[in-house]
């Protein structure tokens, strides 16, 4: 996440369905964040959060999709002025719908800047309202698999599903990039932020990992096990970035996916960065 002008702004949020028992987070979701000033409670960050009013309209008319206790993680750059990091998950059961990344600008505390990166995961339509008139509605689907070459034989269990997972991950590799030719690579935390399984869709196993600068999400990985037979492993993996830097991801050495450096963002897209300024008096 991050790394956008202001004069860029737009919301920045990221939306995934989650069953959190079987979730796992990659930081301690009841710390307090680092930051250069004052940290911000959880209480404050959940405040902003309930604000957003997400739906499907899969059916037309818009269906709320339920808020999942969270965060997913918390965050924090070394290195770029966003501080106080969030995820936010909408949506049950299976493969989230939507997430959200929050995150503050700055370190004025009279003066927050509030940074929301809206990610979707799925083919239908959705429409998520931050309460002061900011509206994102993708008209592209944010789910858009690929599968995985050489799969492995689906485990029979789902701890067993978990770690072919983890070790399917282990291919991927993903740096980021402000200016052509000066590549960093990212980290990819080692535990899934969430997992899910839903049968009754397709969806035998699934979870959500990410590549990060420090523990700031950059390129969010979606691993997951569709239906097939014991001979047709249907491994599939779906990519989505969570900054404006350039984005480059490689499996097994060979590039699989790029996204160009300051790329624009508007509401009408699966990822979409949005700003919104709150003075305190």
């Amino acid at each position: 996440m991050r790394q956008v002008a202001l004069g860029l702004a737009a919301p920045l949020l990221v939306i995934a369905a989650a069953t959190l028992p079987r979730g796992l987070c990659a930081e301690p979701g009841d710390r307090l964040a680092e930051t250069e000033g004052a940290p911000i409670s959880l209480e404050t960050i959940q405040r902003v959060v309930r604000k957003l009013k997400v739906n499907s309209l899969d059916r037309g008319s818009p269906v709320p999709l339920k808020l999942q206790k969270g965060p997913l993680i918390r965050h924090t750059d070394p290195i770029a002025i966003y501080r106080n990091g969030t995820m936010w998950v909408w949506g049950a059961p299976g493969r989230p719908p939507a997430l959200m990344v929050l995150s503050v600008v700055g370190s004025n505390p009279q003066r927050k800047v509030w940074c929301y990166e809206f990610i979707s995961l799925t083919t239908g339509r959705l429409v998520a309202d931050d309460g002061a008139g900011a509206r994102w509605s993708p008209r592209k689907p944010g789910w858009n698999p690929r599968p995985i070459p050489a799969g492995p034989a689906p485990a029979e269990t789902r701890r067993g599903r978990l770690t072919q997972i983890k070790r399917l991950v282990r291919r991927f590799a993903a740096s980021h990039y402000e200016e052509p030719g000066s590549p960093e690579v990212l980290r990819l935390l080692p535990q899934p932020i969430y997992q899910y399984d839903d049968p009754d869709s397709g969806a035998l196993a699934g979870a959500l990992f990410i590549f990060c600068r420090g523990t700031n999400p950059e390129v969010l990985l979606v691993v997951q096990l569709r239906d097939a037979s014991e001979t047709d492993a249907a491994w599939q993996y779906n990519i989505s970035p969570v900054t404006a830097f350039g984005l480059t991801v490689k499996l097994d050495d060979k590039v699989v996916w790029t996204r160009p450096a300051a790329m624009p963002t508007a509401p009408g897209d699966p990822y979409w960065i949005h700003f919104r300024t709150v003075t305190e008096k």
